[in-house]
């Protein structure tokens, strides 16, 4: 765990794209592939933080639940 506040950059691609820095990715404990979610604060700040395994399983439930298989979002 952090113990020390750390900031870090990234630059945002053209595509919308950032990398999440090495040691953040490592103390989220994410991996490639893996889903983070963004939430945007009122003061402007962005916490990013892994997906629940749940929150995943819901949106791929709902997924399938269209049927024409096209994603929700």
């Amino acid at each position: 765990m952090f113990r020390k506040r750390s900031a870090r950059m990234s630059r945002i691609t053209s595509k919308g794209q950032v990398t999440i820095p090495k040691n953040i990715r490592q103390v989220l404990g994410v991996k490639p592939g893996d889903r983070v979610e963004f939430e945007l604060l009122p003061d402007r700040r962005v916490v990013v933080k892994p997906a629940l395994a749940t929150a995943v399983f819901e949106r791929y439930v709902g997924y399938l639940a269209t049927r024409d298989g096209e994603d929700p979002d």
